[in-house]
């Protein structure tokens, strides 16, 4: 069985209903002055650890803070379904997803050797299930991370909001190459419907259980509308829809 977001600890996320409609032009910014503000990250039990709203933290403080050593090798995930992130990407002319991260420590747990791993952001469609998952996914590789260079900002832009197939970068495979999307899904589908979004580092399968210390900040969403036509271009096309109107009255009056 493919794991994926069962075991990433999402049991509200699988209760979620269709997602509200996010709005275009708009932009949010969750810095955790106010608390987690609808955002989880890892948590497993003391032995562990967990992930916390650290007040001492942040670029600038406060962040969410995830100290765990990852036994399971699940890796770490970040990730919210609030109205804000989610919904219908497809009703904006271009999406930008970005965070700030730290990776204070990140080292295989028996030698203390450092490691450096790879970041995506997910989106996440929890209505129509990929085969084995239970939910479909695509996946963009915001970065790599590298313990000790302190605070770093990544982000993507998403262009294409309504193509139907996946942008250069984008991803619907896992690493064994199994199929995160429904087989009868299209990206501009599952844009329209996105229940959840996450910023993941992704587990390790083989070798040993990985520490982690990292912290993340400032989580952004941004979008630009969807272009609408000027008064006049729009004065034009009802002009047109009339002339195509009245013409095919005439014909019809010529036939009787």
């Amino acid at each position: 069985m493919k794991l994926a977001y069962v075991l990433a600890g999402i049991a509200g996320a699988v209760l979620s209903c269709s997602a509200l409609a996010i709005t275009p032009g708009g932009s949010t910014l969750v810095d955790f002055s106010d608390g987690m503000d609808g955002w989880t990250g890892r948590i497993g039990v003391p032995a562990a650890g967990t992930t916390t709203w650290d007040t001492t933290l942040g670029n600038d403080a406060p962040s969410l803070h995830t100290v765990y050593n990852d036994f399971l090798k699940v890796g770490l995930r970040w990730y919210t379904d609030t109205a804000a992130f989610t919904g219908d990407y497809t009703k904006a002319q271009s999406i930008t997803l970005g965070l700030d991260v730290d990776p204070i420590h990140m080292a295989v747990g028996n030698s203390g050797a450092t490691v450096a791993k790879d970041i995506y952001v997910d989106l996440i469609d929890y209505d129509h299930p990929a085969d084995g998952y239970d939910a479909s996914f695509v996946s963009f590789k915001l970065g790599t991370l590298t313990e000790g260079t302190d605070w770093q900002h990544l982000s993507v832009t998403l262009t294409s909001t309504g193509s139907a197939t996946l942008p250069a970068g984008w991803t619907s495979t896992d690493s064994s190459g199994n199929s995160t999307m429904a087989s009868d899904l299209t990206f501009a589908q599952l844009l329209s419907g996105v229940d959840e979004i996450a910023f993941r580092i992704p587990g390790t399968k083989q070798g040993s259980a990985l520490a982690y210390d990292v912290a993340v900040d400032n989580i952004s969403i941004s979008s630009v509308a969807a272009a609408v036509p000027e008064p006049a271009s729009a004065a034009l096309m009802l002009a047109g829809l009339l002339a195509v109107g009245l013409g095919a009255r005439r014909l019809r009056g010529a036939k009787r």
